[in-house]
């Protein structure tokens, strides 16, 4: 069995990763607030792979603050009560399950913050290509013209 200050210390770890757990949930509540009621010149498909992006981290927060609890009960419980309590044993499932959460939460998170980067991309080099052409004097089509004569 952990000793008390073992117990305590890991109490105050779990205790901060569940107030930083909060206000990242805050904080994500609030930016998907913004980027659903955002007008302007933001594309439908970028605020949708933005909500997929604050989804995935306030998903990945609530799991935290529940995961945190769960601790803080464990110890709590361990070292109120008299009986050989295991406190560090984990079935491999639930393991990988937990694991398996974490990375995909973060893989969804990054790969809609890719989409926006490639979306993005893709409209700055569109723009500067029509700008190319509408800043040339010459028609596309006596461009052609020249290019195979």
């Amino acid at each position: 069995m952990c000793s008390l200050r073992f117990d305590r210390g890991f109490i105050a770890e779990t205790v901060i990763i569940a107030c930083l757990s909060v206000g990242a949930l805050i904080c994500n509540i609030v930016s998907l607030r913004a980027i659903r009621e955002s007008g302007g010149a933001l594309p439908v498909n970028v605020k949708t792979w933005l909500s997929n992006y604050g989804v995935a981290f306030t998903i990945r927060s609530v799991y935290f603050v529940s995961k945190s609890c769960y601790y803080v009960t464990i110890v709590a419980a361990a070292t109120t009560t008299t009986s050989n309590f295991p406190v560090l044993g984990m079935n491999r499932l639930i393991c990988i399950f937990h694991e398996s959460f974490n990375l995909t939460t973060i893989c969804v998170a990054q790969f809609s913050l890719m989409l926006v980067s490639f979306d993005r991309l893709s409209a700055t080099l569109h723009k500067n290509k029509l700008r190319k052409l509408l800043s040339d004097q010459r028609t596309p089509c006596e461009n052609e013209q020249k290019v195979f004569a």
